[in-house]
């Protein structure tokens, strides 16, 4: 086992709380401000106790910053959804996007490649548009006789994994020189996430109701308070509906799944496998709908799951 299996096999012992670490050199001024206004406002709301409180006090009780002072730093869940630019302390705690051609041999590596930086709700913002606009959009006739463009992939399940590859990743020194990585190929699109399954889950009970296990456990609380820049939609549920939806999204498109076991590297890749053959501005043709639907997770141990 490498050195950062094995760290990430004892981290999986315990609840890790490497979201919780203080992060010298931070403060309040390295927030958004407009982030977190938005998410205060729904906290207080929701909470009266909270609605009571300065805002200093409920930023250290929220997990954003790790103390009670007006100069305490901020936590490491607190910087990733609320900074403004987390990858000034983390360089490479962010998403790289790469678009591969049909033909390898072209001699044009990618279509289109993009290094995607900012707090995650921004990450997950930019790397859906730069997903949306790479993907090819055919036009089908609803049931009552209209026409609706619909995206090749569906772009619900997209964002979940996105989502969910960001918010579960192992966030341990170990891999913060590891970026999430998302691949759009003509046959398939994969997300890898370091850090594998963690806890009780097991392979066989992805995507069954009520199967969960938070490795980020106040990040995973922050991110389903905060909301997208540009939307009033929030970040996540946080109400371990991730997998089950992106399986649920699959099968209202008629993209049933299984499971199965194999070995491989640790990482999540999530995945839909698509006609290679369908051209990006397919209309109305057979050829461009996808042909099936895949998730393909690998974590520490010796397995992984690929639904298709």
């Amino acid at each position: 086992m490498t050195e950062a299996e094995i760290a990430l096999t004892m981290a999986a012992r315990t609840q890790p709380a490497y979201d919780r670490e203080v992060i010298d050199g931070t403060s309040v001024q390295d927030l958004d401000d407009e982030a977190v206004r938005r998410t205060l406002r729904r906290v207080r709301v929701g909470f009266p106790k909270l609605a009571q409180s300065d805002d200093t006090m409920v930023l250290f009780r929220l997990g954003i910053t790790a103390g009670s002072s007006v100069d305490a730093p901020l936590t490491l869940a607190g910087l990733l959804a609320f900074g403004q630019f987390p990858q000034q302390f983390f360089p490479q705690l962010m998403v790289s996007v790469v678009v591969h051609g049909p033909d390898s041999s072209s001699g044009t590596r990618f279509l289109d490649n993009q290094t995607v930086r900012g707090p995650i709700p921004e990450m997950v913002e930019t790397t859906l548009a730069m997903l949306r606009r790479n993907l090819a959009v055919r036009a089908v006739i609803s049931e009552h006789g209209s026409r609706v463009d619909e995206v090749e992939y569906p772009l619900e399940a997209v964002r979940e994994a996105v989502v969910n590859a960001l918010m579960h990743r192992d966030y341990s020194p170990v891999t913060r020189g590891t970026q999430v990585q998302i691949e759009l190929f003509p046959d398939r699109l994969v997300v890898r996430s370091p850090g594998g399954l963690y806890g009780g889950v097991i392979v066989d009970e992805l995507g069954e109701e009520g199967v969960s296990s938070s490795r980020n456990a106040v990040l995973s609380s922050l991110l389903a308070d905060t909301y997208l820049p540009s939307s009033n939609e929030l970040v996540a549920e946080n109400r371990s509906s991730g997998i089950p939806a992106m399986l649920a999204v699959a099968r209202r498109r008629g993209l049933p799944g299984r499971a199965s076991a194999a070995r491989s590297p640790a990482s999540w890749s999530p995945w839909h496998a698509r006609n290679s053959s369908a051209p990006k501005s397919a209309v109305g043709s057979p050829d461009s709908e996808p042909t099936c639907l895949r998730r393909h997770i690998t974590s520490p141990s010796p397995c992984c799951a690929t639904t298709t």
